[in-house]
């Protein structure tokens, strides 16, 4: 019998992950022509790219690296194409909320002039999803006079913003998904990735979803980072960044000066490949000494910071909070600078940890919700350009509130505080509380609904259950359906 499903399923989850398999399939000539072909189409309405021909845009598979150290300004672009004609950086981001780097783009210009290169032509393309979030903040900072006099210095081709929908779907006009079973599987994964948008849940990790542990254990989890942040965040020698959510992670950056030299928070994508969920990472220092690790797990290093994993013994402990705080302080060589919270608030159960500690499962289910938010923010604001989503991301949510014309329409999200308690269920939607009865109520006729719901700063919320959802069900489709039926309708097939 022949198999079916997708062969980068659970393996390609994140932007570090798929920019990997973007060069892996770059072995294939079709696909190395069929992108150069796409950079030449997308720049050619700029006059000083229209200069270049398509075969200056042609690579091997030998000239193209992922996460290449340049060591010029200490950058770790995505990904480098380096011909004897061309010398081209291009910045991936496949989240529509994955923020920029301070130091981004200035840090790679500095690297396109410095770097000795034969090649005539040199550039940078940022290359992001068609609804990413902080592409005004991008054009802002490319049409910066500082970045366009560092830009006509090096003699650098203008800035390029792509967006990854128009390669996938000039992929498929040129008909790779017919040539060999890798570029169909390719072409499918970002088609759910940045089009279709399908989440589907397997068997197990649905069934994980339903317990309450993973959710309180969850809850705990991110309320230790904030409390982490908190005591450490007035540090005179080191920047604390404010706690976020980007690219299927909870957690805050480190700088000491204008480098990021550290992270601390939860690290979903090593969570799925079977390493523990709550990770610090630290960039060495010139001897490549960092102290405070040595009962923690290594895990995978990048962008020039090692990381570990807090392992579960660790955690288990009844002064969790003193044991991740301890660690801290030694890693970053800094003293608390404050309290934080009680401690009570950060104790995990037994049975809190296994399901934390079941990465396969746990991790992949954990993801996927936040890839449905995500999708669900992208048919929002995709749909009329009436349509605003402000995003809320702390211990106890991470949720996306959209509004209409200005007015409060629907919230959609993950309520952890109520996850946590018995019986709860991680997907919650809320309406004003003015206008909710009747919505609500159609709604529980039909078994969408459940529970007694809760009403708070104006708003009313109710649990999905979750009961009419089986195993490969796609997730995406079933909320976009709820919203409509909520009376928010994202101009998108349900």
């Amino acid at each position: 019998m022949e198999e079916t499903g997708n062969i980068f399923e659970g393996i390609v989850v994140n932007e570090r992950s798929y920019t990997e398999l973007f060069q892996n399939m770059c072995r294939y000539k079709f696909f190395r022509d069929e992108f150069a072909r796409f950079l030449k189409q997308q720049s050619e309405d700029n006059e000083e790219w229209e200069s270049l021909s398509l075969s200056d845009f042609y690579f091997h598979s030998s000239e193209v690296e992922t996460q290449y150290f340049a060591q010029e300004s200490g950058t770790y672009p995505d990904l480098v194409i380096s011909t004897p004609d061309v010398r081209l950086m291009i910045e991936v981001k496949t989240s529509t909320w994955t923020g920029l780097q301070g130091s981004q783009p200035r840090d790679y210009l500095t690297n396109l002039a410095r770097t000795p290169t034969e090649a005539a032509h040199k550039g940078l393309f940022f290359l992001v999803p068609r609804y990413y979030s902080h592409e005004g903040e991008l054009k802002k900072r490319i049409s910066d006079e500082e970045v366009q006099k560092q830009v006509r210095k090096a003699g650098i081709k203008p800035l390029m913003i792509l967006h990854w929908e128009d390669f996938i779907e000039q992929l498929l006009q040129a008909g790779a998904q017919e040539l060999n079973s890798n570029l169909r599987d390719f072409i499918d994964l970002s088609n759910d990735w940045f089009i279709n948008g399908k989440i589907a849940l397997r068997s197990g990790e649905l069934a994980a979803i339903k317990k309450h542990t993973l959710g309180s254990g969850l809850y705990m989890l991110r309320a230790l980072v904030e409390i982490v942040r908190e005591r450490f965040r007035r540090t005179e020698r080191l920047k604390i960044g404010r706690t976020r959510w980007e690219d299927y992670d909870f957690g805050f950056y480190i700088d000491r000066a204008d480098e990021t030299i550290g992270y601390f928070g939860i690290d979903s994508y090593a969570w799925t490949r079977g390493f523990w969920p709550l990770v610090i990472g630290v960039k060495p220092d010139a001897t490549g000494d960092i102290r405070g690790t040595e009962d923690l797990s290594r895990q995978e290093d990048e962008d020039g910071i090692c990381y570990w994993g807090f392992p579960n013994n660790l955690l288990s402990k009844q002064n969790a909070l003193e044991e991740v705080s301890a660690r801290f302080a030694s890693v970053f060589n800094v003293e608390p600078s404050g309290t934080g919270e009680a401690e009570d608030e950060v104790k995990f159960s037994h049975r809190e940890l296994a399901a934390l500690f079941d990465g396969q499962t746990s991790g992949g289910a954990y993801q996927k919700l936040l890839r449905l938010i995500e999708q669900i923010h992208t048919a929002a604001i995709g749909s009329n350009e009436q349509i605003r989503v402000k995003t809320a991301g702390s211990r106890w949510e991470h949720s996306l509130y959209i509004s209409e014309n200005g007015k409060p329409r629907a919230a959609f999200g993950i309520f952890f505080t109520n996850w946590k308690d018995e019986g709860g269920l991680p997907l919650w939607i809320g309406l004003p509380t003015r206008s909710s009865s009747k919505a609500f109520e159609e709604l529980e006729k039909e078994k969408f609904i459940a529970g007694e719901g809760y009403p708070e700063n104006g708003w009313s919320y109710k649990q999905l259950t979750l009961d009419d959802v089986s195993p490969e069900q796609d997730l995406v489709e079933y909320s976009l359906m709820v919203l409509k039926k909520m009376g928010l309708d994202t101009g998108l097939p349900t």
